[in-house]
């Protein structure tokens, strides 16, 4: 990996490596640069005996510098989600035994008050309110020295699961999972020098880490935008000749709705070099797939399938060269096998639903300081996803849903997936969540929350959609309807754990 980023700072010299739209405008960073700035702190870091590192930061070009300063000094790196709660940031801050921050001038106060024992250094300084800043760092005029302590066997980073089915836990990754990844990465979108990579999904979720990988093993330029309307993304992407890019659901759904409501006219843009576009992180919706197919009919597409304890994305991938059926994950990828957990065995027999089980070359080492889960998940080299589905007669793999999102109503499974893409088809919806709530004489019972496209508001709709959910199986039917917004994470996924809370109060 460092390899790589020394052959590029020696042969691409002065070629833009980063450019920032978002934190500081046009804010550059070259290949040469990208190496001695990561040298610098990676020098820092081992004078000072820094061991477990965090960075609590949103995309940046610094957020790289960081990261590759550390497998560089052969530390680990624990990236953070800063616009979580304080209580959160310290939970997974204790939990990962972190002796030093990397973090935002904007909540650093925050950061300090609490670990005043720790080394703490402020990024995009505006006062002096740390140990070290960044910036003072890498302005030093000190010669480095080209630090390479880089071990593929060892652990590179500690990434914090997403935690929409309970706490985070702590997934420790080895740094040769993380180039595997990567080139699998390359391998599987064929990527080339010549691409121009937008990093929109926050760099703190393995899975925007990986796909930025591919670029930066490839020497590509990596654009840095953070997604905000539909008509500034498709601006950026034309203006910057952006050629990959992925996507999470919902910034998708809303380009999408902006084509088909007029608001957003393609024609008026040049994106003859957006060549791929492709998706993960959640279930990905098949009509949303043809709906995207309609507008940009020749652009490439293909939908990922991972965990962060599989190192994120590419075990599972549908592929560049046809599109995905209905409820289709894809086939194994590079170096993965694909088992179906049914009743105690590992089965590969088609079209029967069981808990999808993984074997790689990139799976995690372990969850940090917990036994526990750890053999709860690990056994035999497989990984239990927790995630239900079943294989087809050509070894093809189908999502069925969350293991835990199972509803049980009056002793029958109901698979989630199934009444959520019935609904969607709905001309108004915009998105929509079935959960199961308790009941007393059922068990649980069915209810949906829908979140209705922005040009709908009227609750006279929940009368057209009741008539509309008639024509599911009774026992699919729900019995109850909601309008409201869905609570989402950082990367998109419906959070289920809040809206059961929310509604089985009701």
């Amino acid at each position: 990996m460092i390899n790589s980023l020394k052959k590029y700072a020696y042969s691409k010299k002065n070629s833009k490596a980063i450019v920032d739209l978002q934190t500081y405008p046009n804010n550059v960073v070259t290949w040469e640069e990208l190496h001695i700035y990561s040298s610098k702190i990676a020098n820092f870091i081992e004078q000072n005996e820094c061991k477990r590192i965090a960075i609590i930061l949103n995309n940046c070009c610094e957020w790289i510098t960081i990261f590759l300063s550390i497998i560089k000094s052969g530390n680990i790196a624990i990236p953070i989600n800063p616009r979580k709660e304080l209580e959160d940031i310290r939970q997974e801050l204790d939990t990962a035994e972190c002796d030093t921050i990397f973090v935002d001038w904007n909540i650093a106060d925050n950061i300090f008050n609490i670990y005043q024992n720790k080394m703490l250094v402020t990024v995009h300084t505006k006062e002096k309110i740390s140990h070290f800043s960044y910036e003072d760092i890498v302005s030093e005029k000190t010669i480095t020295n080209n630090l390479d302590k880089s071990d593929l066997c060892k652990e590179a980073c500690i990434y914090f699961s997403s935690g929409t089915t309970g706490k985070a836990k702590a997934v420790v990754l080895t740094l040769q999972s993380l180039v595997i990844s990567g080139m699998n990465e390359v391998i599987n979108h064929g990527q080339m020098e010549k691409d121009v990579f937008l990093c929109a999904a926050p760099l703190y979720h393995i899975g925007a880490l990986v796909h930025w990988l591919g670029s930066f093993f490839t020497g590509g330029l990596t654009i840095m935008y953070e997604i905000k309307t539909p008509k500034k993304t498709i601006e950026i992407i034309a203006n910057n000749k952006v050629s990959i890019t992925w996507m999470l659901l919902p910034w998708v759904q809303d380009i999408i709705s902006a084509i088909e409501n007029g608001d957003l006219k393609l024609k008026e843009y040049n994106l003859s070099l957006w060549r791929l576009m492709h998706m993960g992180a959640q279930p990905i919706p098949f009509e949303l797939i043809e709906k995207w197919k309609r507008c940009f009919p020749l652009q490439q597409f293909d939908v990922n399938y991972g965990l962060t304890e599989s190192t994120g994305p590419g075990c599972i991938h549908v592929g560049i060269d046809r599109i995905p059926k209905k409820f289709e994950l894809g086939i194994p990828g590079v170096g993965w096998k694909v088992g179906i957990y049914i009743n105690g065995v590992i089965e590969q027999v088609a079209n029967v639903v069981g808990e999808i089980v993984l074997k790689g070359p990139t799976l995690m080492k372990e969850y940090y300081n917990d036994f526990a889960s750890t053999n709860r998940v690990l056994c035999d080299g497989w990984l239990f996803t927790g995630d239900l589905g079943y294989l087809d007669f050509e070894g093809r793999v189908y999502y069925a849903g969350r293991k835990k999102d199972i509803i049980i109503v009056g002793g029958e499974n109901i698979y989630p997936i199934e009444i959520e893409n019935y609904i969607k088809l709905f001309y108004a919806i915009k998105d929509v969540a079935v959960i199961g709530i308790p009941n007393k004489r059922l068990g649980e019972i069915i209810i949906a929350i829908v979140e209705l496209k922005e040009c709908y508001k009227d609750k006279m709709l929940l009368k057209q959609l009741k008539e509309y959910c008639r024509k599911l199986p009774l026992y699919k039917r729900p019995m109850r309807l909601y309008f409201d917004v869905l609570p989402r994470n950082s990367i998109g996924k419906i959070d289920k754990n809040i809206l059961r809370s929310k509604y089985s109060k009701k």
